[in-house]
């Protein structure tokens, strides 16, 4: 069964509401979007949907059709801070790659002006957290971040 099976046209709006407050009136009134980052975990965030998952991320990651990835494991999406007063980090999807590569999915339905650096800021903190005291830079395996969004990332372009 697809999603759209699962939660037939009604719940699945075209236009999705561009401010917040929008937003979140539209889903106390039980509307569901998809790119809606609690839908996006429960779709795909679920050890029990990783074919789903590695379907998504292969498509996007190797577009030409070849599957580079064969299996995930979710990992912790919570990051404490690295310093007392420094800033947590709520992330949507986390996992490792078959080849131990990293991987953050993140989708964003609001623009509030500050994605850029907020990317910048969920990549470094899943990059950064590979290695323990005393480890060695050469073990860093690469870091994958994907950013699904509902508005113009780069206008200029």
């Amino acid at each position: 069964m697809d999603l759209d099976e699962m939660y037939p046209a009604p719940l699945l709006p075209d236009l999705v509401p561009k401010t917040e407050a929008e937003l979140r009136a539209e889903i106390e009134r039980g509307r569901v979007y998809r790119l809606n980052d609690k839908f996006f975990k429960f779709a795909f965030g679920r050890p029990e949907r990783k074919p789903l998952f590695l379907d998504l991320v292969n498509s996007i990651v190797c577009p030409d059709g070849e599957r580079a990835f064969s299996d995930i494991t979710f990992v912790d999406r919570e990051f404490a801070p690295l310093r007392r007063n420094g800033k947590e980090c709520h992330l949507d999807i986390v996992g490792i790659l078959n080849d131990g590569e990293q991987i953050n999915v993140e989708v964003q339905v609001l623009d509030r002006g500050d994605y850029k650096k907020r990317s910048v800021f969920y990549w470094s903190t899943v990059h950064c957290g590979q290695l323990e005291r005393g480890g060695l830079y050469v073990d860093i395996r690469r870091t994958i971040s994907v950013n699904i969004l509902d508005f113009d990332l780069f206008k200029e372009e």
